[in-house]
């Protein structure tokens, strides 16, 4: 068993299931990030921020978040943070950062033109230089950036569109 800030933790066993039943466990806020290779280097969504999920039971009630458990934000952890990371897969360095104000839920979308798009929790969407991570363009959406974005082209025309709150977005690239 591990501690964890004074504190005795759950450890995982196999399968991911929590092998034994300590009073809580400490993970980051979403537990994810969504990647794909770009300009030879891996770009990622990262949230820092730490939760806190105890074993006190929480009755299933339909349509609400059912963790199994009790989850509390950990606000010791403050101030929580996000941000798109280039890694070199090759040495695992990163090779540059964009931050966010806020943990973004926001997937990636790379281009074979050397663009990276993203969002955040903030409503913008945005355009970064895939080598250098240099923010190129924005878009104000009016709502959070939750979803991934996506490509398509029409008549040869490239497009990228994203969803941000009920609306969706495209926008033609050059």
């Amino acid at each position: 068993m591990e501690r964890l800030e004074g504190r005795k933790r759950s450890s995982r066993g196999a399968k991911g299931r929590l092998a034994d039943s300590g009073r809580e466990s400490r993970v980051p806020g979403g537990g994810r990030s969504n990647e794909l290779d770009v300009a030879y280097l891996r770009s990622a969504t990262a949230r820092e921020q730490c939760d806190v999920f105890s074993t006190a039971p929480q009755p299933y009630e339909a349509g609400h978040a059912f963790y199994g458990s009790a989850y509390f934000p950990n606000d010791d952890a403050e101030p929580f943070t996000g941000a798109l990371r280039a890694i070199d897969p090759h040495t695992g360095k990163l090779k540059w950062e964009w931050k966010h104000l806020s943990p973004t839920w926001s997937g990636v979308l790379s281009t074979a033109g050397g663009l990276v798009f993203t969002g955040d929790a903030e409503g913008n969407f945005m355009a970064l230089e895939a080598a250098s991570g240099k923010a190129l363009w924005h878009f104000q959406c009016g709502a959070s950036v939750y979803s991934s974005p996506m490509s398509f082209a029409i008549d040869g025309k490239q497009y990228v569109a994203v969803a941000a709150g009920s609306a969706l977005f495209a926008f033609s690239l050059p």
